[in-house]
């Protein structure tokens, strides 16, 4: 009862007027500081929410501080906007070095996906993965048709669940792990498009030539694009081509 009064009398006393005194936690707090903690065994632990938590704060004061668990990044409010502690935006743009790669496509309203409190988008590897066939030649791959932005994904899961050839296109960009990531993934034929018009923005892109796209055209054909000229085009599934992997964010 007694610890009970002493913690409520305490919180009606920090609440009612300013502290003013300065706090040493572990030490004497150095003489500029209000609150000074001294550790070699924990951390300071600031409150954790999703991007979409963050955004939903009302009015942050200039200098709010959160962990954000959507990035997982620190960030704070600089009085116009969220920041990450290096001083770069939060929200990334296209050429942005982001999760993993390079960011070439935002997504927008009536794109699937598009969140109007989170920003989604698709990332480019840093580099190909090794030149390789699209393979299954032959083979109709239920599923793996789809032309659209969003759907690379699927068309990749697709392909590896009907073709288990060794070499293929869908098969290197499911492998391929760089910078901690391992969710790359073939893109559609719409999403390689969003390549094609930020190829400016990569390295190593081989621009006078195609890419594969994870997009089925019939049994013997896929989608690429030419990224000499953004043209679309249905190679023989046995031919070789590049491939340049993405994921979403």
């Amino acid at each position: 009862m007694k610890a009970n009064f002493l913690v409520a009398f305490l919180l009606i006393i920090i609440t009612s007027e300013p502290l003013q005194a300065q706090i040493g936690i572990g030490t004497v707090p150095n003489a500029t500081a209000m609150l000074d903690v001294n550790s070699t065994t924990r951390g300071f632990l600031p409150p954790r929410m999703t991007e979409a938590q963050r955004n939903a704060i009302t009015s942050p004061a200039e200098g709010l501080l959160i962990y954000n668990s959507t990035s997982k990044k620190m960030n704070y409010y600089d009085g116009a906007g969220w920041k990450n502690f290096d001083g770069s935006p939060t929200s990334p743009a296209i050429g942005d070095n982001y999760l993993g790669g390079i960011v070439i496509y935002i997504l927008m309203p009536g794109d699937p996906g598009y969140s109007s409190t989170v920003t989604h988008g698709l990332i480019a590897a840093p580099a190909d993965v090794p030149f390789t066939t699209w393979g299954c030649e032959g083979t109709i791959i239920a599923g793996a048709d789809s032309l659209t932005l969003g759907w690379g994904n699927n068309n990749t899961a697709q392909i590896l669940g009907t073709c288990n050839a060794a070499g293929t296109a869908a098969k290197a960009c499911d492998a391929h792990t760089v910078n901690g990531y391992s969710d790359w993934y073939l893109p559609s034929r719409g999403e390689l498009q969003k390549l094609y018009l930020a190829k400016n923005f990569l390295s190593g892109l081989d621009t006078g030539t195609s890419y594969w796209s994870s997009s089925e055209f019939n049994n013997i054909q896929a989608w690429a694009v030419d990224l000499t000229d953004g043209t679309n085009i249905t190679p023989t599934k046995s031919n070789s081509g590049n491939i340049r992997p993405i994921r979403s964010f």
